[in-house]
């Protein structure tokens, strides 16, 4: 009977323990890609953690703001080249504008901060991930205020455009900028600056080694701003397709050659007499002719659903085809017509 009684509580812990350790796992890796895998990658400064990012979500609750029309932000919504602009004497002057309106909001020494910054002539790293974490709390915390006095809103997402900045051009790690991106990205969405969320997350989504949070963010924000057109993503890179667009036919996504051996790191040559393509990468060798529908992967033939062809001049091949025998993953998501191959 004893050993019953042993055995049924010895059982009883174990499911409990399951349960616990599940659930951490689950939440763990709803969120786990800017954390977990960078904990492992990248060394963060003295005195820098990720203890302080919030694992939730970008929040995608709000109408788009009218600010992105207004006070638009072009380099960071399109995460190109950022324009270099640090006016810290305006940085300064859009705090008062959000203490004015938002008083609880002075526990958060910004202007402080700012100063300190200023100081440092940008280089102190943990100054600049408390000024994000800062801005990150304000608008979550205090947001039905600020959405009560569009004058202080406006502060917070100006001040928000200044600390990308700052991080684009003065984090000397990656881990650093990883931070900032993560909190400012939930500053944008969380007071509906999507197109800003958006560029921020493309940011890091290039230097980042684990993106999968990442691309769920912006698959909320393409469907959240209802983002036309398809999507592609390479290791976190949105290629230039350089007129030549992805075309898909019969179902399947065709891009330029140069654009999936570039990105994912294979050699190509070409035959033009026999108009055959040859992709190497390592000890995988793959043989396509422009028109045929079968491949000869390291001498072996397979089917190809779609052959390769050319248009624009440019050679076309399936991506999926391409990708998985080159040792990358591709998933499709329908709603927002986003691939992403890592």
């Amino acid at each position: 009977m004893k050993r019953k009684y042993i055995s049924a509580l010895l059982t009883i812990t174990l499911i409990v323990s399951l349960f616990f350790t599940g659930s951490a796992f689950a939440k763990g890796n709803a969120y786990g890609s800017w954390k977990n895998a960078q904990k492992i990658t990248l060394d963060l400064p003295e005195g820098i953690s990720w203890e302080a990012e919030d694992e939730t979500a970008v929040t995608t609750d709000l109408k788009v703001s009218e600010l992105e029309a207004t006070d638009p932000a072009e380099d960071i919504a399109s995460a190109s080249e950022i324009v270099y602009q640090v006016d810290y004497d305006k940085a300064l002057s859009l705090t008062d504008e959000v203490y004015q309106a938002v008083p609880a909001a002075t526990v958060y020494n910004l202007r402080d901060i700012l100063t300190k910054i200023k100081e440092a002539k940008a280089s102190d790293a943990g100054k600049l991930v408390e000024l994000s974490r800062m801005l990150n709390n304000i608008a979550r915390t205090h947001r039905a205020e600020l959405m009560k006095h569009p004058g202080a809103k406006r502060a917070v997402v100006l001040l928000t455009d200044f600390t990308v900045r700052l991080a684009y051009h003065h984090a000397k790690s990656n881990a650093v900028k990883l931070i900032v991106y993560r909190n400012t990205a939930q500053t944008y969405a969380a007071l509906g600056c999507y197109l800003r969320a958006e560029g921020v997350l493309k940011l890091a989504a290039k230097i980042s080694d684990y993106r999968s949070g990442i691309y769920n963010d912006l698959k909320n924000i393409f469907k959240k701003t209802g983002k036309k057109g398809l999507k592609l993503f390479i290791r976190g890179q949105q290629p230039d397709f350089k007129g030549a667009p992805p075309v898909i036919e019969n179902g399947r996504t065709l891009i330029p050659l140069g654009v999936i051996t570039k990105n994912l790191g294979a050699q190509i040559g070409w035959d033009p007499a026999e108009r055959k393509v040859t992709i190497v990468n390592g000890d995988v060798n793959i043989n396509l002719v422009i028109g045929n529908n079968n491949a000869l992967i390291n001498g072996k033939k397979v089917s190809l659903d779609v052959p390769p062809s050319i248009k624009n001049n440019r050679t076309m091949v399936p991506l999926r085809f391409i990708a998985q025998y080159l040792g990358a993953q591709v998933d499709w998501d329908e709603a927002t017509q986003t691939i992403t191959v890592e």
